[in-house]
């Protein structure tokens, strides 16, 4: 359980590496509220007013808090992060779930969906040079080659052995 919540904090603080902590704290939170999950443990702030508007203050306070409980070693961080889990996993971008879930399959997917679409973007725009998105586009159509056909010679073991079980009186 300790590695998963390692892996997904590892990826928490590379989505706010690429983007922000106030966005990573923000996607969490509102991943949070809408959940309904309750704990008298985990104390985060509503993030606008009355009025609709972004309260920066609180957005702060639960930035702070997340990332000190991220953070933190003790028995409350761990369990407050351990709470947060599902918020955490419902609030990652895709490729960044897949990632964390060991979906390897679904992770290619993902990559692959935007290596194509960074080529059709290359040749909507006439770039001259597209050699590098076309070479990245064959190693991830590989690595996907490579994870299917794991996933098939798998299945095929598994029915392989069922039909061998079958047999036996």
């Amino acid at each position: 359980m300790e590695t998963v919540m390692n892996e997904i904090k590892s990826e928490v603080y590379s989505w706010a590496a690429e983007t922000s902590q106030e966005h990573v704290a923000i996607e969490i939170c509102k991943a949070w509220f809408v959940s309904g999950e309750c704990s008298e443990y985990i104390k985060l702030y509503p993030m606008d007013d009355a009025y609709g508007q972004a309260d920066w203050r609180a957005i702060n306070n639960n930035r702070q808090k997340l990332f000190r409980w991220f953070d933190g070693q003790s028995a409350r961080a761990v369990a407050r992060t351990r709470l947060l889990r599902n918020a955490i996993l419902t609030a990652l971008p895709a490729e960044r779930r897949a990632r964390v879930s060991g979906d390897k399959t679904t992770y290619l997917l993902i990559i692959l969906t935007k290596e194509v679409s960074r080529i059709i973007t290359a040749a909507l725009l006439q770039e001259r040079d597209m050699s590098q998105q076309i070479n990245s586009l064959r190693k991830v159509l590989d690595s996907l080659e490579s994870s299917i056909s794991g996933v098939d010679k798998t299945r095929a073991r598994a029915s392989t052995k069922r039909a061998e079980t079958r047999q036996l009186p």
